[in-house]
């Protein structure tokens, strides 16, 4: 019983702890090792009480995931500019997937048994995110006090994350870049809009009062992150659930359906129009630019495949890529392809990217079981949300994507209300 309770309570600083990225290194010019604190939390929490059982498929990739390395080991060093011995930069990668797993079993584990505990630590973690957001745009502006230290660190965040059509500095919060801080916000709505949805929480009145205020604070976090990932996710989730909302037959669902398909798309291609005339300007060098880069990446990733033909199975290992980019001059050996599905094909092989899909898969039919079309289009959601991001291993993601692999038959009224 103790160690549950310590267990409990080590999770829950994890799940407060979830914003406090690498960010804070560079803002407070901190000279130590960074490891995310929720991992750490989890990992003594995985140490008290163990893991949920029936975990084959992640356990499968995680064991992939060190075959992966090894293999990559052989087929090329790690490039000298890494600063580190060739087992670290070999199995760094895999060990983080490890660490994200942990977190991933621990959130199975206290969603099942204490959901409500979960949700109300989420819901303080979103709030206290958003204030700090909040306090950090007033600071880059003069309106509020800070350090001088944390004043360099918003003027160069500044240069980096304003908006394309303006200077208006978007939303980062405690992450390095905005696209992560609303890939945070965006997991944190789809956990708490699907929790006060559900029929499992309509009687706790205080517990949905927390959850509206979460809502309305993650909801505008996504807004103040102008992140294209984000708006494109949550224009499917606002799809799907007005999809299944929609009464008057097949008729109006598909032209409802296609109505907002068109709407999403005519946003695509503007937000691309839009970034492909302001990379105009470069040539040859892709570095600095957002489409160019990562298309870039796509290409030269897809094409070590050919240069390795075995690691079209094996792939050159996890987080192995930039020792191949760094080749071209145009970047350090740190660099990611930042398409999460190509670094799943590139790094882990057509074996390792069956199994994360397999797991995918199986937290998709979960979560269709329970929530009908919406948890299908959520899961969507939050796969697009995080694919384009220069790495696809947040904490904030796992919470969400257990949630949906622990939804129960509690939310049955839910599920047929909007099947």
């Amino acid at each position: 019983m103790a160690r549950i309770k310590l267990a409990k309570c080590l999770y829950g600083l994890a799940i407060l702890s979830m914003p406090l990225s690498y960010a804070l290194k560079d803002a407070f010019t901190l000279n130590i090792i960074w490891v995310n604190p929720t991992l750490i939390l989890a990992t003594a929490a995985f140490l008290l009480i163990g893991a949920p059982k029936k975990q084959q498929p992640t356990v499968w990739l995680l064991a992939f995931a060190f075959l992966s390395a090894s293999i990559g080991l052989l087929l090329m060093s790690p490039s000298g500019d890494r600063g580190r011995g060739e087992l670290y930069v070999g199995y760094m990668e895999p060990i983080r997937l490890t660490l994200n797993m942990m977190w991933f079993w621990m959130s199975m584990r206290f969603l099942r048994d204490e959901k409500t505990f979960v949700l109300r630590l989420v819901t303080g973690t979103v709030v206290w995110e958003f204030v700090v957001a909040v306090y950090l745009e007033l600071a880059l502006y003069g309106i509020a006090p800070a350090p001088e230290a944390l004043k360099l660190y918003l003027s160069l965040f500044s240069t980096r994350q304003s908006v394309v059509w303006g200077s208006f500095a978007r939303m980062g919060g405690t992450f390095l870049e905005s696209p992560p801080f609303g890939l945070f916000m965006f997991c944190c709505l789809t956990i708490l809009g699907l929790a006060l949805l559900s029929s499992e929480h309509r009687n706790d009145f205080q517990l949905r009062r927390w959850l509206k205020v979460g809502i309305v604070c993650a909801a505008a976090g996504c807004i103040g992150s102008f992140s294209d990932q984000v708006f494109i996710a949550i224009g499917i989730v606002g799809l799907m659930y007005a999809y299944a909302q929609a009464g008057g037959g097949r008729i109006v669902r598909t032209t409802l359906l296609a109505m907002l398909a068109i709407i999403i798309c005519i946003y695509l291609i503007d937000v691309m129009s839009i970034k492909h005339g302001d990379e105009a300007q470069y040539s040859g060098d892709p570095q600095g630019t957002s489409i160019g880069e990562r298309e870039f990446h796509s290409e030269y990733a897809l094409g070590l495949l050919s240069e390795q033909p075995f690691s079209i199975l094996t792939g050159i290992g996890p987080g192995r890529y930039g020792d191949y980019a760094v080749r071209t001059g145009y970047f350090p050996s740190t660099v990611t392809p930042q398409v999460t599905i190509i670094e799943w094909l590139v790094g882990y092989g057509i074996f390792g990217a069956l199994l994360i899909a397999m797991w995918l898969c199986r937290i998709g039919s979960q979560s269709l079981a329970t929530y009908g079309t919406l948890g299908l289009g959520i899961l969507i959601a939050l796969i697009v949300a995080n694919m384009f991001q220069a790495n696809w291993l947040w904490e904030s993601w796992f919470l969400a994507l257990a949630f949906l692999a622990t939804a129960n038959g509690t939310d049955l009224v839910f599920r047929r209300q909007l099947a």
